[in-house]
């Protein structure tokens, strides 16, 4: 006939604690059918509802003997025909006999946004593990061999903080777990968090400005030039120079030297008093002749 199969689905949840109830949730597309609900595996005949327009439920009360997989399908009444059977849904039992996994969380403590975390869950009975954040399965992974299952989180986020619980399903039976009671705490944190300087109120920052660079610059030019002619002070005078040496030195007056002698010429030593030279007589030189007069 061309129509659909129904859609079947657990609430609360897929995974029930040992004595709570559980509604299996069958929905069809027409009206006036009747539902059938199987159990894979199972050797009683189905459970049949009575005519439904949409949905038919049927509530189970929760025992070991619950765990399993789940179908259904729809027949139209006073007729042979039959859909096709929905998608399986696994029943999973929590069985507190099975003691909950050990969890370790590295990094420990508080991590900053971009960091790989990784999460850890050991035991010695489980195959199928299982992460729960939030009361929900985020991850899953089966052990091919040893006993740890590591869950990464790649570059958290302030949304991956939170509680985080593991639970295991035995190798004997895929329909019971263990309670999701061993947790770890991931703590991320903000964005906004690292520390910065902050300015009393009534202050303004300090603006640096060409002007004010130079000046400093000049200030220091200056004061450093100062210490350097006090040094230079301080060393004249313990070599004995006295305080008029300290001068700089001036070029000596220009002097005509026309009509001076080779001694008045000559160059005189720094510091040594200069003696005025008298000028030496003009001596007239006369050819003195032993002529006869005639």
């Amino acid at each position: 006939m061309g129509a659909s199969p129904p859609s079947l689905s657990l609430h609360p949840s897929e995974e029930v604690a040992l004595g709570d109830t559980v509604t299996l949730r069958c929905r069809v597309p027409r009206s006036d059918v009747r539902v059938s609900f199987y159990k894979e595996g199972h050797g009683v005949p189905p459970w049949h509802t009575d005519e439904v327009k949409d949905t038919a439920e049927f509530s189970v009360n929760v025992t070991r003997n619950s765990a399993g997989r789940y179908t259904c399908r729809y027949e139209i009444l006073a007729s042979p025909w039959y859909s096709d059977l929905s998608d399986p849904v696994d029943l999973v039992v929590l069985d507190p006999a099975y003691t909950p996994p050990t969890m370790s969380l590295s990094p420990k403590g508080r991590v900053e946004p971009g960091t790989d975390v990784t999460i850890s869950c050991q035991s010695s009975y489980g195959v199928n593990f299982i992460l729960h954040k939030d009361g929900s399965a985020i991850q899953r992974q089966q052990l091919k061999r040893g006993h740890t299952a590591t869950f990464i989180l790649p570059r958290v986020t302030e949304d991956n903080a939170g509680t985080y619980g593991c639970s295991y399903r035995p190798r004997e039976n895929p329909f019971i777990s263990s309670h999701p009671r061993a947790e770890v705490t991931l703590e991320v944190a903000s964005e906004g968090s690292l520390p910065t300087q902050s300015v009393p109120p009534g202050t303004q920052e300090p603006t640096w400005t060409l002007p004010v660079v130079v000046g400093c610059v000049a200030v220091l030019v200056i004061g450093l030039g100062l210490v350097f002619l006090g040094v230079a002070c301080c060393c004249r005078r313990q070599n004995g120079a006295s305080p008029e040496d300290l001068r700089p030195l001036q070029p000596p007056p220009q002097e005509d030297t026309e009509g001076l002698t080779y001694a008045e010429l000559q160059p005189m030593a720094p510091g040594v008093p200069r003696v005025p030279v008298t000028a030496a007589p003009s001596v007239l030189y006369a050819e003195v002749g032993g002529r006869e007069p005639r």
